[in-house]
């Protein structure tokens, strides 16, 4: 239920096809199965309940095809369409009908650069209040990890590379996904 079939890379430019060849490398050695949370180690089971958050995304599909490889059976997606994640209400139904246990966040109001551009508090206001549905009511209805996909954009513009954690917070943000960048960086705060 709720999932679409997301089509290969090929063709679609060198930009996604390099993604695609940087996330089968790094996704196989995320392991799934264990999670260390408030200092004891939670271990994923294949059949536990798994909500990911933006499953029909570029990053999304990716975690949902590596978690279905990995041979998790218990999925949950759900398009925008079904369930609207700016609605809170909306969602705290979802949760407590579908009883997540673990929770891969990648859903988000994303565009291009004029997108972004053009509408800077609709990116800010519209994956502020994702976020914080998500978030708040997966912590309400007990849900025992969450992961968060930040960006690389909420790094300053003209960070050093290769980028490391320290840098976040250290200088001006690329102003064509400022906004999108402020939202990202509130969650990380709010975790």
């Amino acid at each position: 239920m709720g999932r679409r079939s997301v089509g290969s890379a090929a063709g679609r430019g060198p930009a996604l096809r390099d993604f695609w060849q940087q996330a089968r490398r790094l996704l196989p050695a995320f392991d799934f199965s264990t999670a260390v949370c408030n200092g004891y180690r939670q271990v994923m089971k294949l059949d536990s309940k798994i909500y990911v958050a933006g499953h029909t995304g570029l990053a999304g599909s990716a975690i949902w095809r590596e978690l279905e490889r990995s041979g998790y059976t218990n999925l949950i997606g759900r398009t925008h369409h079904e369930l609207d994640l700016l609605d809170t209400k909306k969602v705290a139904g979802f949760f407590g009908e579908t009883k997540p246990e673990y929770v891969f966040m990648a859903a988000a109001k994303v565009g291009g650069i004029v997108a972004n551009d053009q509408y800077p508090a609709d990116f800010l206001f519209q994956n502020l209040q994702i976020q914080n549905n998500v978030i708040h009511i997966a912590y309400e209805a007990g849900v025992k990890k969450l992961i968060f996909l930040g960006s690389s954009c909420i790094y300053p513009k003209l960070a050093p590379q290769p980028m490391k954690e320290e840098y976040l917070l250290t200088g001006p943000l690329e102003p064509t996904n400022e906004w999108y960048a402020i939202a990202k960086i509130a969650v990380l705060k709010m975790c």
